[in-house]
């Protein structure tokens, strides 16, 4: 089976362009399954975004941080505010995750109260929580004109991942219709 290999140099990686169907408001769900060749990387590396801050044009990202937790970044206007980002409290390492390991790293967010769960699942595993619920204080997500990006934001200039991504999905409702 193909996968998109993304060599982490800026322009490398794979969009659409903004549609209706990607302009998911309330509940979300964020899955993307991908080899992690560094689960400690130099820098932040986007896994899927709706994020551009170049046209403060942000909706959503999901992002492997340098201490391999994940970072989730939800938008109600198109502007950032610390309260809408959150970071898990457990990281990929702490689950017995490596360097090199096939993994699917999914984000759930709940319109109602803002809940945010990020899991992981190794290759062929079942998903372990990473660490406790979050909160991020969104009512709504800005449907914005971003692209969707695989493997970056801001029209490929920031966080470009390493490495390959196998399959992104954004599902409109908790692990609802893709």
């Amino acid at each position: 089976h193909g996968y998109l290999h993304l060599s982490g140099t800026a322009g490398n990686y794979a969009s659409v362009p903004d549609a209706a169907a990607l302009d998911v408001t309330g509940d979300l769900t964020l899955e993307v399954d991908a080899t992690i060749p560094d689960i400690t990387p130099a820098t932040e590396q986007t896994l899927l975004s709706k994020y551009n801050t170049l046209t403060a044009n942000r909706s959503y990202q999901l992002i492997l941080k340098t201490d391999s937790s994940i970072r989730f970044i939800v938008s109600p206007d198109g502007l950032y505010d610390a309260s809408n980002s959150v970071t898990s409290s457990s990281s990929l390492g702490s689950l017995g995750i490596s360097d090199g390991q096939r993994v699917t790293i999914k984000s759930t967010w709940r319109q109602s109260d803002g809940r945010v769960q990020l899991f992981v699942k190794p290759n062929g595993g079942s998903y372990q929580q990473l660490g406790a619920d979050l909160t991020a204080n969104a009512g709504s997500i800005h449907s914005g004109t971003a692209d969707v990006v695989v493997g970056a934001a801001d029209g490929g200039t920031y966080g470009v991942y390493i490495g390959p991504i196998h399959r992104a999905i954004i599902k409109d409702g908790i692990d609802g219709t893709p």
